[in-house]
């Protein structure tokens, strides 16, 4: 009978070792599945993050060719307001210049009617001095001579003269042909100048278009960083979730292991009692006297892992409880987190509309106010772009760190799992 009872505790013992190789391929099974499942958030973070780098280099394109732009239209306007500089000191070169030569003008009809005069009387004295010599033949030939030459010379200063006098009114005549066309090309600059900037003042149309580009885009920005918080929220909350499932699935386990733990106490009592009957059968002796006593210490063995796993069970209920209560506040707090987000979305979509509208609007007025609209635009998606991009790439740090973990224990469970089969199957 004593080989009876060896038995039933050797069987026991095949048990249990059977029990804890299933407990163990059931944790070796969970974790190749959170393996799998954890592989599958990777590569679907990772196709995303491709398709978010993608997008955060257009919009790095985007900025940089609205940047280039806006320098372009800067360098035109400061080329016009060079220009229109320019166009006004040559205006008023040849101002200058035009008063000059009506100056210069009259002078030279002064000089010329003055010439006029004198020739006049030159020649007056030459026909007198002729008209002497004919009555006085004692009057100098060389005399004769000398006023004829110098009546010539007058007449060819006098001609002279009136050619100069033509000269200043042909310059005049220039001159003012030429304030004119500079007239005409700083009309026409200031024209061009006021088509780019939208204001007589160049300065005055960029800083205008630089504040209101600069209010809108901080508007924007506030309700940007409210989404990218209540995303945050949400992210923290749907760990939250996972945290409290993981831990709910290991309460369950524990339980689940509690309740196989009372069940083999259950039986290992059964057996016990069975033993304890067995050994009253024997005859007086020391065979009875041993089979008593190892089946005494085998049911108190029983007894004691029946009350540890009992107070395993209590323990283990008690903290699914707990789980399960974590589990529901999380989900609660995901749904609140979605509905946060949902409506930051919603008002950053309203004030990105707005900004467009406002964008739209100015359209008509001004190259300059369009283009700065359009950088700022461009910063702002830009940004948004990077945020974006780096949520993505810390999700999938944060979700390969995961799975890294999840691989190591699914080895370290693979490890003990073919240690405890191998122990078994030498026992």
């Amino acid at each position: 009978m004593t080989t009876i009872t060896s038995s039933n505790s050797k069987y026991g013992i095949t048990e249990r070792k059977k029990a804890e190789l299933d407990a163990l391929t059931t944790q070796v099974t969970d974790a190749q599945y959170l393996v799998n499942e954890r592989q599958a958030v990777v590569d679907s973070l990772t196709l995303k993050s491709a398709e978010f780098t993608g997008f955060l280099n257009n919009a790095l394109a985007q900025k940089d060719t609205a940047l280039t732009n806006l320098n372009l239209v800067e360098d035109v306007v400061n080329t016009i307001t060079n220009l229109m500089g320019n166009v006004a000191i040559a205006a008023a070169q040849t101002s200058a210049a035009d008063i000059r030569i009506a100056n210069t003008a009259e002078n030279v009809n002064i000089m010329v009617n003055q010439l006029i005069f004198c020739a006049d009387l030159v020649d007056k004295l030459n026909t007198l001095i002729t008209k002497k010599k004919a009555l006085n033949p004692l009057i100098s030939d060389e005399l004769v001579s000398v006023m004829s030459q110098a009546t010539s010379d007058a007449n060819d200063a006098v001609a002279v003269s009136l050619t100069a006098l033509q000269s200043c009114y042909a310059a005049m005549a220039s001159s003012s042909e030429a304030m004119d066309i500079t007239l005409v090309e700083s009309a026409q600059t200031y024209e061009l100048l006021q088509l780019i900037t939208g204001e007589t003042d160049n300065e005055k149309g960029f800083v205008k278009a630089v504040e209101l580009a600069q209010q809108q885009m901080s508007a924007l920005s506030d309700k940007i960083a409210e989404v990218v918080k209540k995303e945050t929220e949400m992210a923290s909350a749907l760990q939250d979730w996972q945290s409290a499932k993981e831990a709910h699935k290991l309460k369950q386990e524990e339980e689940n292991a509690a309740k196989e733990a009372i069940a083999q106490a259950q039986k290992a009592i059964n057996d016990a009692t069975t033993a304890q009957k067995e050994a009253s059968y024997l005859s007086e002796g020391q065979d009875r006297e041993a089979a008593e006593n190892a089946a005494n210490n085998q049911r108190q063995t029983a007894e004691k892992s029946y009350d540890d796993a009992m107070k395993s069970l209590s323990s283990a209920q008690s903290n699914l409880i707990t789980a399960n209560e974590k589990m529901q506040t999380s989900q609660k707090a995901i749904a609140q987190a979605q509905a946060n987000l949902k409506e930051a979305v919603g008002q950053m979509r309203d004030d990105n509309n707005a900004f467009m509208a406002t964008t739209d609007a100015q359209q008509d007025t001004s190259l300059q106010t369009l283009l700065t609209g359009g950088y700022a635009i461009a910063v702002i998606r830009y940004n948004q772009a990077l945020r974006a991009n780096n949520r993505v790439t810390t999700e999938l740090d944060e979700a390969t760190a995961s799975l890294d973990r999840a691989q190591a224990k699914l080895a370290s469970l693979e490890a003990g799992l073919s240690a405890a089969t191998a122990a078994a199957m030498a026992a």
